[in-house]
Parts: C-alpha cells; sequence; structure tokens
C-alpha cells in the first residue's frame, strides 16, 4: 500500500500518483476507512485531511504497527516527502525511489548500505537516512528536505557523514535562505577539511524547493554564491528531470 511508505498523506497527493480524479480516490480511501484499514485526522479549515494507515490496515499488509501522526508538527515536510516521491515515480519510472522507511526495510533485508553514519558525541555514530533516496542499482542519491533549520554542529555533522559517505550524490532542497547559506558554508569548509589529492567525495547539491517565490529563490541563489558554492539548479532542472 503506497499510503504506509509515509507518515500520512492527502487526496490530493493520492490523485496525482495514481492519475485519477480526487473524488474517485476519496471514494476508495472512504471505503478502506469503513474497513477500519485506514484512518484521517482533520486540520485546520484551510488544511488537507492527514490519511494514514490504521493498526487493522498494518496489519492486513503486514507492516508494523505504527503511532498515529502529528500532521500539526510534520505537515510541511511530510507533505513535501509525499509531493516529491509521487513526481519522482511518475517520471522516472527507470529509478528506484525509495522512502526512509523503505530504505531501512532494505537495509535491514541485507540489500544494500542507504544509510550513512553520523557522528554523536564521546566518539560514537548514529545511522541516518535520507528522507528519500533513488538509486539505479549501481549508485545512490540522498534527497534531504531541509526546510525546519537545525544547529549548526547537528548540520556540520549530517553534511560531515555524507560527504565521506558511499553516496554518489545529497541534494538539500531547502525554502530559507539562511539554512542554503548555512549548508553551502558547512559544505565548503568540509571539501577543505576532506578533500585530499585522489579523495572521492560525495557531491553536494543545494536547491530551492519548487514552490518558493522568486524573491526567495534568488535570495537562496545569492546565499549559496556568497559561500563560494557556484551550482544551484534553476528551477526547470527540478528533480523529475534529473537523475
Amino acid at each position: 500500500m503506497w499510503i504506509a511508505r509515509f507518515q500520512f498523506v492527502t487526496l490530493d497527493v493520492l490523485a496525482a500518483r495514481f492519475e485519477v480524479s480526487v473524488a474517485r480516490v476519496g471514494v476508495r480511501v472512504r471505503r478502506l476507512e469503513q474497513l477500519g484499514y485506514l484512518r484521517r485526522v482533520t486540520g485546520l479549515l484551510s488544511q488537507a485531511h492527514a490519511i494514514y494507515l490504521a493498526p487493522a490496515g498494518a496489519r492486513h499488509i503486514g507492516s508494523p504497527r505504527r503511532r498515529a501522526p502529528r500532521p500539526s508538527l510534520q505537515r510541511n515536510h511530510e507533505l513535501a516527502l509525499t509531493q516529491l516521491v509521487c513526481r519522482l515515480e511518475l517520471a522516472r519510472p527507470d529509478l528506484e525511489v525509495l522512502t526512509e522507511r523503505d530504505a531501512r526495510e532494505r537495509e535491514r533485508d541485507g540489500d544494500r548500505r542507504f544509510s550513512v553514519d553520523v557522528r554523536a558525541e564521546h566518539g560514537a555514530t548514529a545511522k541516518r537516512w535520507p528522507d528519500v533516496s533513488l538509486t539505479d542499482g549501481r549508485r545512490t542519491v540522498a534527497l534531504e528536505v531541509e526546510f525546519a533549520a537545525k544547529g549548526t554542529e547537528r548540520l556540520n555533522r549530517i553534511l560531515e557523514a555524507y560527504i565521506a559517505s558511499s553516496m554518489a550524490e545529497v541534494r538539500f532542497f531547502v525554502i530559507d535562505p539562511v539554512v542554503a547559506g548555512r549548508i553551502a558554508r558547512l559544505r565548503r569548509d568540509l571539501l577543505v577539511a576532506f578533500g585530499s589529492p585522489g579523495a572521492r567525495l560525495c557531491r553536494i547539491e543545494i536547491l530551492p524547493w519548487s514552490t518558493v517565490s522568486v524573491e526567495a529563490r534568488e535570495r537562496i541563489v545569492k546565499k549559496v554564491e556568497a559561500a563560494g558554492f557556484n551550482r544551484v539548479l534553476a528551477p526547470a532542472q527540478h528533480p523529475r528531470q534529473r537523475a
């Protein structure tokens, strides 16, 4: 079940993914709700309902039971993930598009490595799975939806883990110019620290999210360029056009 790959989805996203009308997908969702397989959380009047897998639905498909989502806290990030996965699966059927849940299951089953080791305090490490992973079976590209500002030290450890990993590339999608500039500066400093001759480093890109305003996009570009990071993808090069 496609819905099981996410914390929650909306009718609009489901309609776009399966290329049917919102009304038609709404009928199917209501039927699954009546069977007890799906539930929904109502948000503000201006927000679409959050639809998620109920415990009975998880049992039906053999998926672990999960806590009910908290859409008020997770809405922007989770909806961005569902939209991103939807666009990629429709535009690039030649690639595998894995959510964090998908990647965790695949790695646990011994398929291949999709996580990176993030340095923690006292020399320990913790695994981190990308928000979305793209793979053709040979190379993996990590996608991170970085809407909320993280602390500089935490963000630096994440970038450090990626840059030294076996990932071919990691792309950070941002809406905040300040966050874009912080990532760009940390990336620049890490390239200096890790960039010994012949070193193979994971490529790091920063992209404005597709829905940001023209003004915000321009500010993101300026912040990134000011840090010496001279590659920001234009709107026409959003990931649906690229592997």
